[in-house]
């Protein structure tokens, strides 16, 4: 099941960010809580680590390019798992946060070092196959 990896809002007011640098690069494993990304927003540069344990399947974020918050910039999953060219809308069983929508508000997501942020991370799993 791989799941999409998508720009989340990093504050009330954010609408786009840029790719810095990839920490990990494609066809790596990364695991939970490792350092994935670093994101420029308006403000400061945000160093994200991976939401789950996988490979990193694809990454389709770019570096220096700017993106929508919710767009996808990366897939992870497991070895060998194929990932679709365009994002995939996933069904309800596999969303997460329409299972709970409490979680589009304020999840917390660690950030590198010992500052902890809420934030609009969406992570979907998606049914392979």
């Amino acid at each position: 099941m791989a799941t999409q990896f998508k720009l989340a809002a990093m504050g009330h007011t954010m609408e786009t960010g840029r790719v810095v640098e990839w920490h990990v690069s494609e066809g790596e494993s990364i695991d939970e809580g490792q350092l994935l990304i670093s994101i420029e927003t308006d403000k400061t540069v945000v160093d994200v680590n991976s939401p789950v344990s996988g490979v990193l399947l694809k990454a389709v974020g770019q570096v220096d390019a700017e993106y929508d918050v919710g767009d996808v910039l990366a897939w992870i999953g497991d070895a060998g798992e194929t990932v679709p060219d365009q994002p995939v809308e996933p069904d309800s069983k596999n969303n997460l946060y329409q299972q709970d929508p409490g979680l589009r508000r304020w999840p917390s997501v660690l950030l590198t070092g010992t500052v902890s942020m809420p934030m609009l991370w969406m992570v979907q799993g998606l049914t392979g196959g």
